[in-house]
């Protein structure tokens, strides 16, 4: 009996990885996306940016730190430089996109959500 339900648990405990894993796998897609269509031209494709005027996100600190400084950066830019709002876009393609770069290049920052957007709009 106990032993079905260590089958039947873990079952229902990879059945959840998986979900987890296709989860984050559909939203790296959609960041890629909101990535190519809004950030590549000044980041560029490798996160190398051009700097000084665009910053590479691979490695970045910013990047890396505190999802809420990233959220708020992309959300209001960043006055006196070229990095400008991207408040325009949902709070799901911001948590994509940030997801995304967060994820992308070797960083190694956590996932961001739309409510965690929603909370810092």
């Amino acid at each position: 009996m106990n032993r079905s339900f260590v089958i039947a648990g873990s079952r229902l405990a990879v059945g959840a990885l998986v979900f987890l894993a296709l989860v984050g796998t559909v939203q790296a897609a959609e960041g890629k996306d909101v990535y190519l269509k809004n950030c590549v031209a000044c980041h560029q494709s490798t996160g190398d940016g051009l700097p000084p005027a665009f910053p590479a996100l691979k490695g970045s600190e910013m990047v890396n730190g505190a999802a809420d400084e990233s959220i708020k950066l992309v959300l209001a830019g960043k006055p006196g430089t070229a990095m400008v709002a991207f408040g325009y876009l949902s709070d799901e393609d911001l948590a994509a996109v940030l997801s995304y770069i967060r994820s992308s290049w070797g960083n190694t920052g956590d996932a961001v959500t739309a409510d965690q957007v929603k909370a810092l709009r």
